[in-house]
């Protein structure tokens, strides 16, 4: 098994592909046994396990935030994404250089739900 990989080393689609690559490891090892050695594919496992526990769930939730409201907010408008010392999201939609709204909230989903409710108001 190899030691804890470097937090900084490794992007995210990296640590993913390594438990996806683990667990069609597994399933392999269960679907035949004799094809992979059962020491292997655990090892596979706790790699895997390891690399998952690195990723850092803030940057995560930033980035669901950042394509929730994306998905919503269409040109010329532009969005930005950032968490608050209080644990909150916000969401500051803009026109070129000036913020016309600045909506915050605790999760990625209500982030996207006030941002569309409060589009449609404004139209």
């Amino acid at each position: 098994m190899m030691g804890m990989p470097n937090h900084t080393s490794r992007p995210v689609l990296h640590l993913l592909d390594t438990a996806i690559g683990a667990l069609k490891l597994h399933a392999l090892h269960l679907e035949h046994p004799t094809a992979v050695n059962k020491d292997i594919a655990l090892d596979a496992g706790r790699d895997a396990l390891d690399h998952l526990r690195l990723i850092d769930r803030e940057a995560l939730q930033l980035a669901e935030a950042y394509r929730c409201v994306s998905a919503i907010v269409k040109p010329p408008l532009s969005v930005t994404v950032a968490p608050t010392t209080t644990g909150m999201l916000t969401a500051t939609i803009m026109d070129g250089t000036h913020a016309l709204q600045t909506i915050q909230a605790k999760t990625p989903e209500g982030l996207a739900e006030l941002v569309r409710t409060r589009q449609r108001v404004s139209a």
